[in-house]
């Protein structure tokens, strides 16, 4: 009889998995991203992240984490580890769709990385039916409409320092939606301040000209003529491009946390005099939004006020 030879088990740990969803959709998004990752101390050790079946991206040897990267994966292993390391990773879109950013972790990161930003960290809400586990991913000012939506574009401008509101929020909502308690939809600008956000088709009761039931009727007005009302917000901050990018060919990023965790901000119809608080928006047309009166700013711009 032949002796049966016992083989040695080894296990191996992804330290890093991450998935990204769409901010305005809440839909999984994977084709066309690229991923790198690195330790937050030695930028040159950038290393890819590879997209799995799941259409999540995973790091396998993290870079200065071999050791650390043997073990089960359970609760124990984690509960053991003698020493984590800060990493941080980016995310671009060959398709420009949306924005690129980056982001930090500590690493090895059990289950999907769920982004926290703040002090504590707490867990960055994504749109309606996202995957659970999701990074959220913010269209670039290009991108066209999606499907169930109007865009609403503008040009943000900080208004005291006469230059682009770079990375500013826009947020809008239906007062309809602010009476439901449903949260704002939001789009990020990109460095120069452009903006586009997709405005979901509201419900049938935030529409002016009354009922869907009679479109033709005295109480309605044919569907292409619908208009609804939104308010708009902003939040701004100043914050600063990530760093080592100031001199690098490609245009400068953001610290995704350090973009949503801005302050509330102030949009100007006319500074410091008319603020801009709502704009109509019309079913199957894109809006443009500007002040009224831009003063020395260009006259297509946004005024924004940092608090």
């Amino acid at each position: 009889m032949n002796a049966l030879l016992a083989h040695e088990r080894t296990s191996r740990v992804t330290p890093f998995g991450v998935r990204f969803v769409d901010d305005q959709s809440g839909r999984v998004v994977a084709d066309s991203l690229t991923v790198t990752a690195w330790p937050s101390a030695e930028p040159s050790r950038a290393v890819p992240l590879f997209r799995n079946a799941g259409n999540a991206f995973c790091l396998f040897d993290a870079p200065g984490l071999r050791e650390e990267s043997f073990g089960e994966g359970d609760a124990a292993y984690f509960a053991s580890l003698a020493r984590r390391i800060d990493f941080t990773f980016e995310v671009s879109d060959l398709a420009a769709r949306f924005l690129p950013f980056r982001a930090s972790v500590t690493l090895p990161s059990r289950g999907l990385y769920r982004l926290g930003c703040g002090s504590p960290p707490s867990p960055v809400a994504l749109p309606a039916g996202s995957e659970a586990d999701g990074v959220p991913l913010f269209s670039g000012p290009a991108r066209p409409a999606t499907a169930n939506s109007v865009v609403l574009r503008a040009e943000l401008w900080d208004a005291t320092l006469g230059k682009p509101a770079a990375w500013a929020m826009l947020e809008a909502q239906t007062p309809g939606a602010a009476l439901r308690g449903e949260p704002k939809v939001r789009a990020l600008a990109d460095h120069r301040g452009c903006v586009a956000l997709h405005f979901p088709l509201p419900d049938e009761q935030d529409f002016d000209g009354g009922s869907f039931d009679s479109p033709s009727g005295s109480s309605g007005a044919p569907l292409g003529a619908r208009t609804w009302t939104v308010n708009v917000s902003a939040r701004y901050g100043r914050i600063a491009q990530a760093p080592d990018t100031v001199r690098r060919i490609d245009p400068p990023i953001p610290d995704l946390c350090a973009a949503i965790s801005q302050p509330q901000a102030s949009l100007w119809n006319q500074l410091n005099a008319l603020p801009l608080g709502t704009v109509s928006m019309r079913f199957g047309q894109e809006t443009s939004l500007a002040s009224v009166d831009p003063g020395a700013a260009p006259p297509s711009v946004v005024l924004v006020t940092a608090p």
